[in-house]
């Protein structure tokens, strides 16, 4: 084979193979074309996707944010209602229980004056029994005097008459003593059935006066934690707030993404159709 000839099959197997890899290298770009297409399509699909379940999802939280923090301030309204009432319950508890000393108090004096008047009527039962003592005593000099004027006869008649009139005061005053006596017992048992209806009474305002102090504990620590879940309930609607704050802009850094990625779908697709139209003018 000649020189020529040698130089021609070269250059045409040169042309073949360029004209191979050509085809080939056209082939991939086009199907690599297609495909980052189909998969910027999709990844745009995917985003849009994604984006609006984040945005409702956004939306749906600034919705439930705005419910509590509505409620945090009908909570606030609401505590300062029960609080004004709770105010007012205490003050009255603490005026009954200001009552009830007093009464309590009063109760005790009232104990201690009927106590010493069953000690006065002690003493007055004392007494008569010193009476009924003298009556007796009184009673048996008269009899006395009545049997030493018989022997006297005629010359104690006079003195028979003072012994009959000291016998008879002496049973006056006896019979006096034995009522005075029935009737200090009945009194006597009428303050000891009084005195024990009145320590009834004692101990039922200490019963009222314990229950109205447990209960006045009760509402300060009421008072005190709704005072507390309040403020925590409003601190958390101020965090929520600033989350609330953070979400809307994610949210529009969502949407400014999503935008982003709509325009670049578009570019490559407008490159890619150029690009296909520059190859339908190559050949």
């Amino acid at each position: 084979m000649s020189d020529n000839n040698r130089s021609l099959k070269n250059t045409i197997e040169k042309l073949a193979q360029g004209i191979y890899h050509e085809n080939v290298l056209t082939s991939f770009i086009e199907n690599l074309d297609e495909v980052l297409g189909d998969r910027f399509e999709t990844a745009k699909d995917v985003t849009e996707q994604v984006g609006n379940k984040i945005i409702e999802t956004i939306e749906n939280t600034n919705h439930i944010a705005h419910e509590i923090e509505e409620m945090s301030k009908r909570s606030f309204d609401e505590k300062e209602e029960i609080s004004k009432l709770n105010q007012s319950i205490i003050e009255k508890l603490k005026n009954i229980g200001g009552n009830l000393e007093q009464v309590k108090t009063d109760v005790n004096e009232s104990i201690n004056m009927v106590s010493e008047a069953l000690s006065s009527f002690d003493e007055v039962m004392e007494i008569t029994k010193n009476i009924n003592k003298i009556a007796r005593k009184t009673n048996m000099l008269s009899i006395n005097a009545s049997i030493e004027a018989a022997k006297a006869k005629e010359h104690g008649r006079g003195f028979a008459v003072v012994a009959e009139e000291i016998q008879k005061l002496s049973q006056e005053t006896n019979e006096s003593a034995k009522q005075i006596n029935e009737k200090i017992n009945y009194l006597s048992q009428e303050i000891k059935n009084v005195l024990e209806k009145i320590n009834y009474i004692a101990e039922l305002f200490g019963v009222v006066a314990g229950v109205t102090e447990g209960s006045l504990e009760i509402l300060e620590k009421n008072e005190r934690f709704l005072e507390e879940l309040v403020n925590n309930l409003q601190s958390n609607t101020l965090i929520l707030e600033d989350n609330i704050g953070n979400l809307n802009m994610s949210k529009e850094d969502i949407m400014d993404l999503i935008n982003t990625i709509s325009m670049l779908n578009s570019v490559i697709k407008n490159v890619l159709m150029m690009q296909k139209k520059i190859k339908d003018i190559k050949i």
